[in-house]
């Protein structure tokens, strides 16, 4: 059977111009009865409040260097009307290089119409699915699945859409196979106080008939705040997340990137969070305590602070290397070097600015470059920080 693309649907609540942002998120794992930094992103904002950049980030830690090293990129813009026109992502390979690329169209209404996926395939952007979405009365009904194939697109599959009393309560992805539908998974949902409060997702068996693959079901505060998700799999692949708040701030005074990878999103707006989130841990199921109390990973959520890219520390090997003059607004000196060595020097967004073979005692011209901060990597050892003014 083919596989399905997941596409993605950013939400974002915005009501105060001078609103405050969620500028970083950390993911930690849970490793040697602690959390340990695994990825970590940061986020930034137009005026308006959208999303614009999301930079991700994983963390490399050994014997010599600690810190984040840029992982991808995603950038988003918007048309005159404020709706996302272009999401943009890029991967890492000592820069940021075209990896893939979502458009969208809305029609008279504001609604979304069309998303077409892209890949960037030598030098230049291919087509690879499209998403065609149809409108009943404002409500989405149904999802046309295309792939490309070399000069044009044919039909791949489709998404419709069941409703009770205006509320999505389920839904179908069918195949497109020898000319006719044929299903493949399907979704139900069920509410409390208009929220989502559980969800069950069914594979259609060999044996004609729906079979469970996975669910999960949330717990609701009194504010409406999903206070904590249970899933479960026949794969046993079972674990459950419990949120934190500050209950003391409404999440509808800040910026917030928020990404749920479920087609039916297209389908509505749940948005599960009231006041201002800290934090979100998952935890396993344990067989032995019959509970969910094995620590996996757990996000928290910084408003004010971002993630510096690299270490801003300086790692001494055993030759004492380090740079100066530093601060500098001409030439620097790598002291402690033994042999020749690449370095390269990234800006704070992870950006090269310059790289290059260097000697022992050989000065390097940093008059090009901007002031600010930097930071001086040596292949494979050592991360200084610099700084030009």
């Amino acid at each position: 059977m083919k596989r399905r693309l997941l596409l993605t649907t950013i939400l974002l609540v915005v009501t105060m111009s001078n609103a405050q942002n969620i500028k970083s998120s950390i993911t930690k794992s849970y490793e040697d009865n602690s959390y340990k930094n695994k990825e970590g992103q940061n986020y930034e904002y137009d005026d308006e409040g959208n999303l614009i950049s999301a930079i991700r980030f994983g963390w490399t830690e050994n014997s010599t260097t600690a810190g984040w090293s840029p992982s991808s990129k995603e950038l988003y813009t918007y048309n005159s009307k404020g709706k996302l026109e272009e999401l943009l992502s890029l991967g890492w390979d000592d820069q940021y290089i075209n990896k893939t690329r979502r458009l969208y169209e809305y029609n008279d209404s504001g609604r979304i119409t069309k998303v077409t996926s892209q890949k960037w395939n030598n030098d230049q952007w291919e087509n690879s699915k499209q998403f065609n979405i149809s409108y009943d009365n404002n409500k989405l009904t149904e999802g046309i699945i295309k792939k490309w194939e070399g000069t044009g697109w044919i039909l791949d599959g489709r998404n419709t859409a069941t409703y009770t009393d205006n509320k999505l309560t389920g839904g179908i992805e069918e195949d497109f196979d020898n000319g006719e539908y044929v299903n493949k998974w399907r979704i139900t949902i069920t509410y409390h106080n208009n929220f989502i409060k559980t969800y069950k997702k069914e594979n259609w068996s060999i044996f004609s008939d729906w079979q469970l693959i996975e669910g999960g079901e949330y717990v609701l505060d009194q504010s409406g705040n999903r206070t904590s998700e249970t899933f479960i799999s026949s794969s046993n692949e079972n674990y459950k997340i419990e949120y934190s708040y500050d209950a003391s701030f409404f999440l509808k005074d800040f910026y917030h990137p928020f990404e749920e990878k479920r087609w039916f999103d297209y389908f509505f707006e749940d948005f599960p969070y009231v006041n201002k989130i800290i934090s979100q841990t998952k935890l396993h199921y344990n067989l032995l305590t019959n509970d969910y109390d094995v620590p996996i990973t757990r996000i928290t959520y910084d408003y004010d602070n971002s993630i510096t890219p690299l270490s801003t520390k300086n790692f001494e090997g055993v030759n004492n290397v380090n740079v100066y003059p530093n601060p500098s607004n001409e030439f620097i000196l790598i002291s402690g070097l033994q042999k020749n060595e690449n370095i390269k020097i990234y800006d704070v967004l992870g950006k090269v600015a310059k790289e290059k073979s260097v000697m022992p005692n050989q000065k390097i011209d940093i008059q090009d470059l901007n002031n600010g901060i930097y930071f001086l990597k040596i292949e494979n050892r050592h991360t200084l920080k610099l700084v030009k003014k």
